[in-house]
């Protein structure tokens, strides 16, 4: 069963997550993805019935990297980046966020 969480950001707007693998490592901030303010995370403790729409990830290549960061962050990686950081995910676990989609 995949955990929910929230974010909420100053701007008072709320990400709500779940979880997809049972090793994804979650960050206490993330980036808003409404306003790009600093979001904080509440912990898990939110109610776990309600309907996510971002969910959390493991990114298996640099194609999955660029499309979870691309709606966040722009342009701002080159592909050096995107490997670097697809390195890192696959050592330590760390996911990667992206919307869910609700069809």
């Amino acid at each position: 069963m995949s955990k929910i969480n929230e974010y909420h950001c100053p701007s008072g707007h709320t990400t709500v997550t779940r979880d997809t693998e049972p090793r994804t490592v979650t960050p206490m901030f993330i980036t808003c993805p409404e306003c790009k303010k600093t979001a904080t995370s509440c912990m898990y403790q939110v109610n776990q019935s309600q309907q996510p729409t971002y969910e959390w990830f493991i990114p298996k290549n640099i194609e999955e990297m660029k499309a979870a960061c691309l709606p966040v962050y722009g342009d701002m990686f080159n592909d050096d980046d995107y490997e670097s950081m697809l390195e890192k995910t696959e050592s330590t676990g760390p996911g990667m966020y992206r919307k869910i989609d609700l069809k």
